[in-house]
């Protein structure tokens, strides 16, 4: 039997894709609510440097409830977030039962920018 995912949609760029128990954070940011405690979080990804995607605080509470959660961005955000990978167009990696796989894209706002494809094949292009 197939493993169910669920999505979870917060403030602005943030959302949430669970399986098993397990999940998967994108953009984490907190303006008018807070974000629900969190845990089995695998991975955050974080899409670019923008305060509308990325609050440093709101990491550091999510990393603090899931110690072992990895954290991906793109290669200018990681040299600020400490253990952060970052990622390139092609990258793949296996989290938790997701496959990612990221590639380039070019909004106008944030040229040369990372997103996410999972292995629910959604494309994600919260920019």
């Amino acid at each position: 039997m197939a493993s169910e995912l669920s999505v979870a949609k917060f403030e602005h760029s943030c959302f949430y894709l669970a399986k098993d128990g397990r999940g998967i954070l994108f953009d984490p940011v907190e303006y008018l609510a807070k974000l629900p405690e969190l845990t089995g979080i695998e991975a955050v990804i974080i899409t670019h440097q923008h305060g509308d995607h990325f609050q440093p605080a709101v990491l550091e509470k999510i990393r603090a409830a899931n110690p072992d959660a990895l954290v991906f961005t793109t290669e200018d955000n990681a040299q600020g977030i400490p253990g952060a990978k970052a990622v390139k167009p092609g990258d793949k990696f296996m989290v938790g039962g997701f496959s990612l796989e990221f590639a380039a894209i070019t909004p106008r706002s944030c040229p040369g920018r990372c997103l996410a494809k999972t292995s629910a094949q959604l494309l994600m292009a919260f920019l």
